[in-house]
C-alpha cells in the first residue's frame, strides 16, 4: 500500500472499491451507507466507545442482529455489516432450502448460525464453536436474536472442537478470538483446554443420519474435520459444504484430495458477475482474495458439492442498505 493509500480518505475508498470487486453482489456497493457508517465510526473512536458493547444490525436477508462486547475489532462487520468482507453471506439464501439441517463449524459469535437459523425455519443449525468466552457471547447472540423473534427455536450449540480424537486438545489462541486454530503457528503460542470429539461420534451419539448444509471455518483445521466425517460423505444423501481454503495453513489440496473421492466437485462465488463458477485447481488465485498481499497467505471460500449439484441461477440480489 502508497503512502497516499495510508491517508484517511483514500484508505477507505481503496477499500470500498476492493469490496465493490469481491464482495457485494455486481459489485453493488452501498456508498451512503458506508461514508455514513465510516464518519460514525471514527465518532466513536473519539469519544471512547468503540471499546464498549454494541448492538450491530445485519440489514440484509437474512436479517440478523449481534451484540459484541467491543466495536474495535468488528471495524469489517461495523462498516460492511458482513463477516470478514466474505461475499458468501449474501447468497446463503440460495443455497440452502427452508427443511435443511445444517451445521456451522466454527460458529464464532453466531453470524452465520444465526443466519442459517432464520433461513431454515423448518430445519435445524447445529453450531459448534470450541472457545469458552466466545461460546458465551454465541450464546448471548441466540437469545437475543431469538427474543426479538428473528430467529425461531430451531438450533442447538455445542461448546466443542471437532478434530481428530475424542477427549481434550490444545486451542491456540491468537490476536483476533476469529483465528483461534487447533493448529499452532508458533512453539510460545498460548492455549486452552477445550473438548474435541471426532464428527463421526458426534453423529452417532445425536443420532444424526442426514445433514444438508456443511459452514466450516476453522482456521486450517477443515481437513481434520473432513477426514472424521465419512459417515456423511459417504451417505447417497450428500451435504453441500461451503469450507474455507487458507494459505496459512497449506492444507487446501489435502481437503480438495478428501472430497474428491467421494465425488465432490468444487466451486466458487465470484460477486463481481454475481454468479458461481467452477474450480479446476486448489491452488487456483482466484479462490483466494483476502490476504493476497502477504507472502504464503491468502485465503477464501469454496463451494464443495455433490455431483448431481447444480449451482442455482438466477440469484435473489437482496437490497443492501
Amino acid at each position: 500500500m502508497t503512502i497516499w493509500q495510508q491517508l484517511p480518505f483514500f484508505k477507505h475508498f481503496s477499500e470500498w472499491r476492493w469490496a465493490q470487486r469481491f464482495v457485494y453482489p455486481a459489485g453493488r456497493l452501498p456508498w451512503r451507507a458506508l461514508l455514513r457508517r465510516t464518519i460514525e465510526w471514527y465518532w466513536r473512536r473519539l469519544n471512547g466507545s468503540l471499546n464498549q458493547p454494541s448492538i450491530i444490525q445485519i440489514p440484509y436477508a437474512p436479517k440478523i442482529e449481534l451484540i459484541v462486547p467491543a466495536l474495535a475489532p468488528e471495524y469489517p462487520l461495523f462498516i460492511h455489516r458482513v463477516p470478514l468482507y466474505e461475499a458468501e453471506f449474501f447468497i446463503l439464501p440460495s443455497l440452502v432450502k427452508p427443511d435443511m439441517i445444517a451445521l456451522n463449524i466454527g460458529a464464532h459469535t453466531g453470524i452465520y448460525a444465526l443466519a442459517l437459523a432464520q433461513l431454515l425455519p423448518q430445519g435445524f443449525v447445529y453450531a459448534f464453536e470450541p472457545a469458552k468466552t466466545t461460546y458465551q457471547q454465541l450464546q448471548i447472540n441466540i437469545l437475543w436474536n431469538q427474543m426479538l423473534g428473528l430467529v425461531p427455536d430451531n438450533i442447538a450449540t455445542f461448546r466443542l472442537a471437532l478434530g481428530a480424537f475424542d477427549g481434550e486438545t490444545r486451542l491456540f489462541q491468537e490476536a483476533s478470538a476469529m483465528q483461534a486454530s487447533l493448529l499452532p503457528v508458533n512453539p510460545s503460542q498460548k492455549y486452552e483446554l477445550v473438548p474435541v470429539v471426532r464428527l463421526n461420534t458426534w453423529l452417532r451419539e445425536h443420532d444424526i443420519g442426514r445433514v444438508d448444509f456443511i459452514l466450516i471455518d476453522v482456521e486450517g483445521a477443515e481437513d481434520i474435520v473432513l477426514t472424521h466425517a465419512t459417515d456423511l460423505l459417504q451417505n447417497h444423501h450428500q451435504p453441500l459444504i461451503l469450507c474455507e481454503f487458507n494459505r496459512k495453513f497449506g492444507h487446501q489440496t489435502a481437503i480438495w484430495e478428501l472430497l474428491g473421492r467421494f465425488g465432490y466437485r468444487f466451486w466458487r462465488y465470484h460477486s463481481h458477475y454475481h454468479r458461481i463458477e467452477p474450480v479446476a485447481d486448489p491452488d487456483e488465485p482466484a479462490i483466494y482474495i483476502h490476504q493476497t498481499h502477504l507472502a504464503g497467505r491468502g485465503y477464501g471460500n469454496v463451494i464443495a458439492a455433490p455431483p448431481s449439484w447444480t449451482p442455482p441461477h438466477p440469484f435473489i440480489i437482496h437490497r443492501q442498505r
